[in-house]
């Protein structure tokens, strides 16, 4: 049979990867999310610019006063106020996404009945968040050099 020059064995042709739209007709209609579930540019716009303006600000403390800003690497307490600053903005972060991530989902951007309501849900959000978690971080790089300069000269 092997001699046979008719016999011939041939491989199943390869099939196409699946398209997009074939993968989501898998997942049931009860079980896929929106689009607009996910974060709109602005809200991630709002996260960038935070964190922009706590390095900016940074960045020009130390440019304006070397000596004053390095205070916050070179002494224990500086460290410890640095971390905990580090760690309120990404709890700021989290708490914010997390919640714009609930108000997309209970308030879709598409919805105009519900524009009213999301609008000031956001804006009670990020005054609420500028006020707990925002300013402590500025409070750090403005005040946090003096308040160690001084916890200095106390001890000496």
């Amino acid at each position: 049979m092997a001699s046979d020059p008719g016999y011939q064995v041939t491989p199943p042709a390869p099939r196409p990867p699946a398209a997009r739209e074939d993968a989501s007709a898998m997942v049931p209609a009860d079980l896929q999310l929106p689009s607009s579930i996910w974060w709109t540019r602005g809200q991630l716009a709002v996260v960038a610019l935070e964190a922009l303006a706590v390095l900016g600000l940074l960045f020009v403390m130390y440019l304006l006063n070397h000596d004053y800003t390095i205070l916050l690497w070179r002494s224990p307490m500086g460290l410890r106020m640095l971390i905990i600053a580090v760690l309120l903005l990404l709890v700021n972060f989290a708490v914010f996404l997390g919640l714009c991530l609930w108000f997309n989902y209970a308030m879709p951007a598409k919805d105009d009945t519900k524009r009213g309501r999301r609008t000031v849900a956001h804006w009670v959000l990020g005054l609420l968040l500028l006020l707990f978690f925002y300013l402590p971080i500025v409070f750090v790089i403005l005040i946090g050099p003096a308040a160690i300069a001084i916890q200095e000269n106390l001890t000496r």
